[in-house]
């Protein structure tokens, strides 16, 4: 048993590593930046007008981050607003599961959204994600997109590992 922990932790270690020369996760975060700007001091206010604005212009900044594998950005935008509002976010506009898995997505980034448990099942239990990850699997597959077989194969694993705890 101690075996398969110590292999299975390298095996992280060396997924992680491998991953994160893609993505920004030591760097500033540009896209985070340009949202502190426009909406880092805002409070929620009477002007439902206003307020759609910030959960869009937020969601849309989230999702930007998602997309260029900027965990940077979501670790500081995670701790700023916290899994709740996040959470409310996904509620108004749509899990971001859902739409990480349909595009070719680095794995780190749906690792991210398991960990910290900032996932909208909307009705879904995850086994619903591991087919539309597989069906995605297989259009990779189909077209000879070896990076998104890989990512995606990844993923599936991601997801059977978090059914499991």
């Amino acid at each position: 048993m101690k075996k398969f922990v110590a292999y299975l932790m390298v095996a992280i270690l060396v997924f992680s590593s491998a991953y994160a020369s893609v993505c920004n996760t030591n760097e500033k975060s540009s896209i985070l930046q340009s949202w502190q700007e426009d909406w880092g001091n805002y409070e929620w206010g009477e002007d439902p007008q206003v307020n759609q604005y910030y959960v869009v212009e937020t969601n849309g900044a989230l999702r930007d981050m998602l997309r260029s594998c900027d965990i940077t950005g979501l670790e500081q935008i995670f701790h700023r607003l916290g899994k709740d509002e996040i959470i409310s976010f996904q509620r108004a506009e749509g899990s971001y599961l859902d739409i990480v898995l349909q595009e070719d997505i680095n794995p780190l980034v749906v690792r991210f959204l398991l960990d910290n448990e900032i996932i909208v099942f909307k009705d879904l239990n995850p086994i619903d994600y591991k087919q539309l990850t597989t069906q995605k699997l297989q259009e990779a597959k189909t077209k000879g997109d070896s990076k998104a077989v890989e990512n995606y194969e990844k993923i599936i694993k991601l997801l059977q590992e978090y059914k499991a705890k």
